[in-house]
């Protein structure tokens, strides 16, 4: 006979609660990558954004400096 909600014939209880244990296993693996996936992304966003500051800190400081001086 099937039982409600448990093994079927020829199935223990304990290897369908290993089944779900696998799947469980399995989705706990796939938001870990996702999260280091999105890490990922978000550190990108921030070296980009870092260098673009870097960028223009460094245009400011070697530009030639006028010092309110007027062009011939």
């Amino acid at each position: 006979m099937w039982q409600t909600g448990g093994a079927g014939p020829g199935e223990s209880g304990l290897a369908l609660s290993g089944f779900w244990c696998l799947k469980e296993a399995y989705v706990v693996k796939k938001l870990l990558a996702l999260a280091a996936v999105a890490g990922g992304v978000l550190l990108v966003i921030k070296r980009k954004s870092s260098a673009k500051a870097e960028a223009a800190l460094w245009r400011e400081a070697t530009a030639p400096a006028n010092n309110g001086a007027k062009k011939a």
